[in-house]
């Protein structure tokens, strides 16, 4: 039975406990539009939470959702896959988007806008108001629920395609590929796919191709050898990203090409170095003593 890759269920829970202090920050950056439903003044050095973790941060969430896709369909017919995403995502959006989302537009709106009209009648009309679907007008959202939405519609379109490549005997030897180009790789498909498919403000494409990266890439024991064989460099490179965009920040580089290719070279940066120092359990352990769900589970993470 192959053993469980208990990198990918400790990046994700890493990630996920990211969650508290970036959206925390947010509520502290330039008010507005900018910031989250409610601003509590400027605190100007939390920009570099948002500057250094956002481009790569939801793109690794996603390439890890694809890793745990390709395991979950070695051990699942595509029916039983579909079924499972409609439960653990599906409802679970469903329910959010009914019972809480409207409660944060509505604060949005009587903060930003002197909403006072009543969170009922703000209600009735939330799922008709269509404005640019942040909410902050008390119109309709997602809001933190997209990468939910985004993560279901991703898994069933390319159920067919990720069904028939777990199936086959025999797999392209990705592995051969030197890292240089793995790199250069996702950077170019990263940058096309971000152009395209952005659905406020966030990039279905994009998301898309992190997902598919993770699905082929990082289930690839060869793969992920090679990556951990070279940490040092891909997590230099990681962190030499996220310190250059607050540069940028700081001295006033405001090229909107130069801005958009430094994002995704630090998204994919983001993506790779993380998934090289966490297989390589540079800073936490893999096994039972980690932060792993189901350590009883010797199954692969899916």
């Amino acid at each position: 039975m192959e053993k469980r890759k208990y990198f990918i269920d400790n990046l994700r829970i890493l990630c996920i406990l990211m969650l508290f202090p970036f959206h925390a920050s947010m509520c502290f950056l330039s008010g507005g539009y900018y910031g989250f439903y409610v601003y509590g003044g400027e605190i100007p050095a939390l920009q570099y939470i948002d500057l250094s973790v956002y481009p790569w941060w939801m793109s690794l969430l996603f390439a890890l959702a694809g890793a745990s896709s390709f395991f979950a369909l070695k051990k699942r017919t595509a029916a039983q896959y579909a079924k499972e995403r409609v439960l653990r995502l599906l409802v679970p959006f469903v329910s959010g988007l009914l019972l809480w989302i409207p409660i944060q537009s509505f604060i949005a709106d009587v903060f930003y806008n002197d909403y006072r009209g009543g969170f009922f009648r703000l209600y009735s009309v939330f799922f008709t108001k269509f404005t640019d679907l942040t909410g902050y007008d008390g119109g309709f959202t997602p809001g933190h629920l997209w990468f939910i939405l985004f993560l279901f519609v991703i898994s069933l379109v390319f159920l067919p395609l990720n069904v028939w490549y777990v199936k086959r005997d025999k797999k392209p030897e990705l592995s051969k590929n030197p890292v240089v180009l793995l790199i250069i790789g996702g950077f170019v498909l990263l940058c096309a796919g971000g152009l395209v498919a952005n659905v406020g403000g966030k990039g279905v494409l994009e998301f898309a191709i992190c997902f598919l990266l993770g699905f082929f890439l990082f289930t690839d024991d060869k793969v992920i050898e090679k990556l951990k064989r070279n940490w040092i460099l891909l997590g230099g490179l990681w962190l030499a990203m996220m310190i250059f965009r607050c540069v940028m920040r700081n001295v006033g580089i405001e090229s909107v090409l130069f801005w958009y290719l430094d994002f995704r070279a630090l998204e994919w940066t983001g993506v790779l170095g993380a998934t090289a120092i966490g297989a390589k359990e540079v800073l936490i352990k893999s096994g039972c003593a980690d932060f792993s769900l189901d350590c009883t589970n010797s199954t692969p993470a899916g």
